[in-house]
């Protein structure tokens, strides 16, 4: 759905999917994306946060959280999810 541009719908399934199945990280990413498309930048960011509280390696996920804490202007807090301080 999501790569035919039909965005509000990936959404949806992806909603559903996590609500019906068991939480995953890669499922909840998924969603992230999807919202971070659709400029839905605070559901992204909370959806970002689960997946790296699933699974705290994430860089995917870290990346992305990073990028959207710049782009609203966090120029402190892109750091803040960075896989390599976890380690």
């Amino acid at each position: 759905m999501a790569d035919a541009g039909r965005l509000p719908e990936a959404a949806q399934a992806c909603e559903e999917a996590l609500r019906t199945q068991s939480a995953s990280a890669e499922g909840y990413y998924l969603l992230a994306l999807v919202q971070d498309a659709l400029g839905e930048t605070e559901q992204a960011a909370k959806s970002y946060r689960k997946v790296l509280f699933l699974e705290p390696g994430h860089a995917e996920a870290a990346a992305h959280l990073s990028l959207l804490a710049g782009r609203q202007g966090d120029v402190a807090r892109p750091n803040d999810y960075s896989t390599e301080r976890r380690i």
